[in-house]
């Protein structure tokens, strides 16, 4: 007896030891357990996300692809689903499952002796512990504090709290994390929109989201699919009905988006600058952001297009550069497969050359495959000799191509394709709203894979002859008029001892003598427009450039006058928009909304504001009345006045090749110093669009090519698709101004009914009218002649 006592005992004593000895564990390691209390307040990474315009989805900025979803509205079929593959006892056990632990130690048991992979016993409270707290090391010390955790958690937080942090936290493949980013890649739908089969899907990945995933290996993602409709059968979450009716469903993954012809890069890539300027890049790529930006996917799209078009047409008529490659073997396309190309751009392998009837056959490398065509079009690519010259001819394909010379393509019809190179150029194109300033689409250049240099903001070059409105807008401020008289010939300015006398020349270096200011621009006369800085002082375009922040600090040379200076793009269209509204400064934006995660509003583009929308209903016949809070920085004369002259520049002048027939343009272009960039910056009565093309490194485009040949088709080429299916208004006509026919040569006032030298001119309702009634030519400089004649009077600039 007195033995049976002392077994007792001792086994009393190694129960009690061993008790001690796993109290001694639990301490050890909770007190080396990690703070759990911020899973409370716990915020997620979120991503920001671009909407364009018309509310669409556009971008989304993310270290991790998330979107978060409060366990509120996660449907629950989708919680049943995680619930029956993951952790069937949740709502029962204390954070960690035992029933579940002696079961795995059982299976893994016989698992050791047949070669099997283990299976694990973590419930979701482990999960959340693990994920948001520990690390992945595979240790028994991970182990038991995840086990701590789990209890501790699942004490001092709700079974919903905890179910809410796992569905949004949880790794799913295909880059997402997360039920709600899981369900939009995978199906492009909201929670709400899955069905049995789908939630299903969805709670099958975080076993091994590879080993399931339906593109590489659908048979195993069935299987595990079913495996789950299965349990959720089984655990009364779904009827035998929808469980039979589910298991018979396929697996349709949506197709991840192809990339669109145009580009919105340029676009979005600012966007992104901009938000990290202000806020940092942890509040863009962790905050959750909702930002409604200026963005018109449409209006991208032809701008993006038309800015590529032109580039390429430019590149094409000044000649091949030569094939990509010449690859002999068979397999050529293999390592290409997947590659980004610009634009519309295609490999080819040439297969085929025949001498008689000149044909070129092709292998084209197209959606991972390679399919055979024949090349059109290659006559252009004669040998580019630079600075636009041309080598000889092309007869024979032999001429261009070699047997397996690998080439751009791009195609034309069926299994026809068009020979192609990466354009040499490049440029870039912005349209803006001139009333607000916001900015609908920008294109940076060719190909922002190539080069993320964005040239509408980050290009600074001289404008040439497109700043000249400037310094005419300056003297219509001082006292000009449209037909005030300028003299139009040689001009040489002494720059000091040991320097070269400065002689500006128009363009073909011809002289024209007296012409009215309107000529000036129209035809962009630089002798005249530095004869009106000089008379202005160079003070006056200083301080209107620094007005107008085309550029600050201008040296006071009258170099400046025509366009010497350097500005950007995105600066010399916004200066151009106030010509365009009525003198308002325009500050060009890309966002017009910013609110964090919870939906507040931390940014308001507020230039323009309605006063009454903010009223229950606006009574008729009364409309929303926009207020632009915009500085006036011109009078609303003196800039219709330029809208007119600009106008008469696409009728008559320089960019009268802009002119599209039922539709108003204003517009000036730009070609600088041996026709080194070329700029056109035009506007309707509700866009304005500044198109800008040259070479990153500078040289020259070509002899022949100037703002005109190489700028003005991009332009025309964006405002006829832009307007073909919308009707463009006229130009409004402000109150203060008064329409007088005169002599578009003389400058004279005109009674003539019908002639092809009349027009009508804008005036102010108070200015004085001038008349030439007599010419005095000095022989020191220039003069002013100022005669008056009761209703006449007369600017002579000499």
């Amino acid at each position: 007896m007195s033995r049976f006592y002392n077994q007792i005992k001792y086994l009393l004593y190694f129960i009690i030891a061993i008790t001690i000895c796993f109290l001694i564990i639990i301490i050890y390691f909770s007190l080396q357990l990690p703070d759990d209390s911020n899973l409370k307040s716990y915020k997620p990474d979120v991503m920001t996300r671009i909407y364009d315009t018309n509310g669409q989805l556009v971008k989304e900025f993310s270290k991790e692809y998330r979107i978060f979803v409060p366990i509120e509205n996660i449907p629950d079929n989708l919680k049943n689903a995680f619930i029956s593959a993951e952790d069937k006892n949740y709502y029962n056990h204390i954070g960690i499952d035992p029933t579940g632990i002696i079961r795995a130690l059982i299976r893994n048991t016989y698992y050791l002796f047949s070669n099997k992979r283990p299976e694990g016993a973590s419930t979701i409270t482990q999960q959340v512990a693990k994920n948001f707290l520990l690390n992945d090391e595979l240790s028994l010390r991970r182990k038991v504090k995840e086990a701590l955790l789990a209890i501790k958690i699942d004490a001092t937080l709700s079974k919903s709290r905890i179910l809410e942090l796992y569905l949004n936290q949880i790794y799913l493949g295909y880059g997402t994390y997360g039920i709600a980013a899981a369900s939009n890649r995978y199906f492009k739908k909201s929670l709400d929109e899955l069905d049995l089969s789908e939630v299903s899907f969805l709670a099958a990945l975080p076993k091994a989201p590879s080993r399931y995933n339906p593109k590489t290996n659908y048979e195993n993602s069935l299987i595990r699919r079913n495996w789950v409709l299965k349990r959720m059968y089984i655990n009364n979450f779904i009827t035998e009905e929808e469980y039979k009716a589910s298991i018979k469903t396929t697996i349709q993954v949506a197709d991840r988006k192809k990339k669109p012809f145009f580009s919105s890069d340029y676009y979005l890539e600012e966007i992104r600058k901009q938000i990290i300027n202000v806020y940092g890049e942890d509040f863009l790529y962790r905050g959750g952001l909702s930002v409604r930006s200026s963005f018109d996917t449409s209006t991208q799209r032809i701008a993006d297009l038309a800015l590529k078009s032109g580039l390429l047409e430019y590149d094409k008529r000044n000649g091949y550069r030569g094939v990509v490659d010449n690859v002999a073997s068979k397999s050529w396309f293999i390592e290409n497969i997947g590659k980004d190309l610009p634009h519309n751009f295609l490999l080819a392998k040439v297969i085929k050359l025949d001498e008689v009837n000149g044909s070129v056959d092709i292998e084209v490398l197209k959606d991972e495959a390679v399919v055979h065509g024949r090349l059109l079009n290659f006559n252009w690519a004669r040998k580019s000799l630079g600075n636009g010259y041309l080598g000889p001819k092309i007869n024979q394909a032999n001429e261009v191509f070699k047997l397996h010379d690998i080439i751009y393509v791009s195609l034309n019809t069926d299994n026809l394709y068009n020979l192609e190179q990466i354009p040499k150029i490049n440029g870039a194109i912005i349209v803006m709203d001139p009333h607000t300033g916001r900015v609908f689409a920008l294109s940076g250049g060719f190909d922002f894979n190539e080069s993320n240099f964005n040239r509408v903001y980050q290009a600074k070059r001289q404008p040439g002859s497109s700043f000249k409105p400037f310094v005419y807008i300056a003297a219509l401020e001082n006292g000009l008029q449209p037909n005030s008289l300028i003299l139009d010939a040689p001009f040489v300015l002494d720059q000091g001892k040991g320097r070269a006398k400065w002689k500006p020349e128009n363009y073909g270096k011809k002289f024209y003598g007296p012409s009215t200011l309107r000529k000036g621009i129209e035809h962009s006369r630089n002798l005249m427009t530095i004869r009106i800085a000089q008379y202005l002082g160079m003070d006056q375009i200083v301080e209107l450039a620094d007005r107008t922040d085309i550029m600050s600090n201008m040296p006071p040379v009258l170099s400046m006058a025509l366009g010497a200076g350097e500005t950007s793009l995105f600066k010399l269209t916004s200066a151009y928009a106030s010509f365009a509204n009525g003198g308002k400064r325009v500050q060009g934006t890309l966002i017009d909304r910013i609110q964090d995660r919870r939906g507040k509003n931390i940014f308001v583009n507020d230039q323009i504001i309605c006063s009454n929308c903010s009223m229950q209903y606006i009574e008729e016949p009364s409309k929303p009345n926009i207020v632009n809070k915009s500085e006036t920085i011109f009078d609303e004369k003196n800039a219709y006045q330029m809208v007119s002259i600009l106008k008469g520049a696409v009728d008559r002048g320089t960019g009268r090749k802009t002119k599209i027939e039922g539709i108003e343009i204003a517009g000036k272009t730009g070609t600088t110093n041996n026709n080194t960039d070329a700029w056109f910056i035009g506007f309707t009565s509700d866009i304005i669009v500044g198109v800008y093309t040259g070479y990153d490194k500078p040289e020259s485009l070509g002899k022949r090519e100037t703002g005109s040949s190489v700028a003005v088709p991009i332009f025309k080429s964006f405002i006829n698709e832009y307007y073909e299916d919308e009707k463009a208004l006229p130009f409004i006509i402000p109150a203060g101004i008064e329409l007088i026919k005169i002599d578009y040569d003389t400058g004279q006032i005109s009674n003539k009914i019908k002639d092809a030298k009349t027009i009508y001119e804008a005036f102010g309702k108070s200015d004085k009218l001038f008349t030439l009634k007599e010419t005095l030519v000095g022989s020191e400089g220039f003069k002013v002649i100022e005669m008056e004649n009761s209703e006449e009077n007369e600017f002579l600039i000499y």
